[in-house]
């Protein structure tokens, strides 16, 4: 179970190069029957792809952190984006844990992990983050 000392870890996908194709698949798949709003243009929650599966992925497998996915309610999260992510980028997503909370309730105990997730081009220019 997450605990304070594990604040600080940090989890890294690096040169990670978005794809074209599977951008545009998302783009199709958000916009429904719709036109897609900005044909060429990578969704904003295509961050899911290069940036939450990869990192967030070696966190739930870190055994020493021991996530227990049965058990995990997805909270809150948002992301800014400073820069547009565009086709072709490369990019490195990084995932730190910044906090671990305690949360009691009547009937129940967990804890919050709090996870920043912080994504630079190749000249390490913040492109998106948490």
């Amino acid at each position: 179970m997450p605990d304070q000392s594990h604040v600080g870890r940090r989890y890294t996908a690096p040169d990670q190069v978005i794809d074209a194709e599977r951008a545009e698949l998302m783009a199709r798949a958000i916009a429904g029957s719709a036109e897609v709003a900005e044909p060429g243009a990578v969704p904003p929650t295509f961050a899911a792809v290069y940036c939450m599966a990869p990192t967030l992925a070696q966190v739930f497998a870190d055994p020493d952190v021991g996530i227990n996915l049965a058990g995990l309610i997805h909270g809150e999260q948002a992301f800014e984006w400073p820069e547009p992510v565009r086709a072709g980028d490369v990019v490195d997503a990084t995932a730190e844990i910044t906090a671990v909370q305690e949360k009691r309730k009547i009937v129940s105990q967990h804890r919050k992990l709090l996870p920043e997730l912080v994504v630079r081009d190749s000249s390490c220019r913040p492109l998106a983050s948490t």
